[in-house]
């Protein structure tokens, strides 16, 4: 599987971070980062297994918050960097819009502290194969604890918490590819897994396996060589 073809021909994908495409990418990084880093610390004192998939507390909560944050942040990012407007603040309903771009449900997350067979999250997928919007259990989590935390708290819980740092990842990873890895230093080594295909890095808590679904006609094709020296290489994509 050959996944490097959907970001171009380019060998090292400069053209992935090019300051003219990701201005921000290490502001986004960098907030991503300390998700993972407090996500370690959690990890100190919940065992990553299975059997804690339930457990919340506060500092489950308040990790759950800021990753769903900042979710919102990347989505609105890319979506009105490319055009995208609404006469009302955007929602999820709008993030939805992404799946289309980027394969989100295809993504897979892992990390090998976790014990027991639910290792691999994939926090998009109830948007695999979808004609239109569908709710993401671990968002629904978020709206519920952050507007009825009294009734809602027990749904702040570590699984949920996960998935929402993954999709932090997940969103970086399809703008940035490998360079989501790393906000301080260009990532020109990483490791992909012979078996499952997960790509990881030196630098990071998570791994992450990449979209299998897009078919030869729909991988970018271009010489990023020749089309760096154009003074607008990037063309918006239509939401």
């Amino acid at each position: 599987m050959d996944v490097s073809d959907y970001y171009g021909t380019s060998p090292d994908k400069s053209h992935v971070y090019d300051s003219r495409n990701t201005p921000n990418r290490n502001d986004f990084v960098r907030a991503y980062r300390l998700l993972e880093e407090d996500l370690i610390l959690i990890f100190d004192y919940i065992d990553p297994t299975d059997s804690n998939a339930s457990t919340h507390s506060h500092r489950i909560y308040q990790l759950l918050l800021r990753a769903c944050t900042e979710f919102e942040a990347n989505a609105k990012e890319i979506l009105e960097a490319n055009g995208y407007t609404k006469p009302r603040p955007l929602n999820i309903t709008d993030y939805y819009k992404l799946e289309a771009a980027c394969r989100l449900s295809e993504y897979g997350v892992m990390t090998p502290a976790w014990s027991g067979p639910r290792r691999i999250f994939e926090p998009f997928k109830e948007w695999q194969n979808t004609a239109e919007y569908k709710p993401l259990k671990w968002y629904r989590a978020y709206n519920a604890s952050k507007h009825n935390r009294t009734s809602s708290f027990s749904s702040a819980n570590f699984e949920n918490m996960i998935n929402a740092v993954a999709s932090v990842l997940i969103v970086l990873f399809a703008q940035y590819h490998t360079q989501a890895f790393d906000p301080y230093h260009h990532v020109g080594m990483y490791h992909q897994d012979d078996n499952d295909g997960f790509l990881s890095h030196s630098n990071a808590l998570l791994h992450i396996r990449m979209p299998y679904g897009w078919t030869n006609e729909e991988k970018y094709d271009f010489d990023w060589q020749q089309l760096k020296n154009e003074s607008n290489p990037f063309q918006d994509y239509q939401f």
